[in-house]
């Protein structure tokens, strides 16, 4: 009985298994909770910017259109401008402007890198009064003298290749000198209209004067041609 009851033991020691609550309780590792680490909304809404901006800046970059090589002629940058299917604007009136201000620049290529400048600035939507205005000004300007000096001042520009940000002051500041020349053109010709109406007046009075000047001296006329009837003696 004893070898029994020792042989009963050892067996039920060797194959001892867990109880099901225990099983149920022992999870796999796969199976195992993992925690999830949140990202604050401030440094997400950070990451988000710093991406689209990077995204946008690679945009704007590729954007950008070489519309006439720097290396052309002033006739190859004519007759790029005369199609307005490769500038997307109609520069009627200011080809032979644009075209004289390369043949007569100092530095030919900067001059065509600042025109390629101009048609890309502003999401391409300058018109050609506006590119040649400007052109020249930067043209004046880096050539110096007297009247470089004085635009330089004027416009806030010290010269040299246009950028975005050298052109922005110098874009404002034409802005303001249009804006005040079409104040001063309104103003002239309401001084000039006034001077008109003003003019037309007066010679309506001076017409109104010389006609009752000649009625007048008519009345006077036949006043005395009806004095002179009744002074002559009757008829015998």
């Amino acid at each position: 009985m004893e070898n029994v009851g020792l042989n009963y033991v050892g067996k039920t020691n060797n194959n001892y298994e867990q109880k099901p609550a225990e099983k149920e309780n022992a999870k796999p590792v796969a199976e195992q909770e993992t925690k999830t680490y949140e990202i604050p909304k401030a440094a997400a809404d950070t990451m988000k910017a710093s991406v689209l901006f990077n995204l946008d800046d690679k945009v704007k970059n590729s954007e950008y259109k070489e519309y006439i090589p720097t290396n052309a002629t002033p006739k190859e940058v004519r007759d790029v401008l005369a199609d307005k299917k490769q500038t997307g604007r109609s520069f009627f009136g200011f080809k032979r402007a644009i075209k004289k201000q390369v043949a007569n620049s100092e530095k030919p290529e900067q001059t065509i890198e600042n025109l390629n400048f101009l048609l890309n600035a502003e999401n391409k939507k300058l018109n050609a009064p506006t590119i040649n205005h400007l052109l020249s000004i930067t043209e004046a300007i880096n050539k110096g003298g007297k009247t470089g000096e004085f635009l330089q001042k004027q416009y806030d520009f010290e010269g040299g290749k246009l950028t975005e940000e050298n052109f922005k002051p110098l874009y404002k500041k034409y802005q303001e000198v249009q804006a005040r020349n079409a104040i001063l053109a309104m103003f002239m010709s309401q001084q000039m209209n006034q001077q008109m109406n003003q003019q037309m007046i007066m010679d309506m009075n001076n017409q109104m004067q010389i006609q009752n000047q000649i009625f007048q001296d008519q009345m006077q006329i036949q006043n005395q041609m009806m004095m002179q009837q009744t002074m002559m003696p009757p008829m015998m």
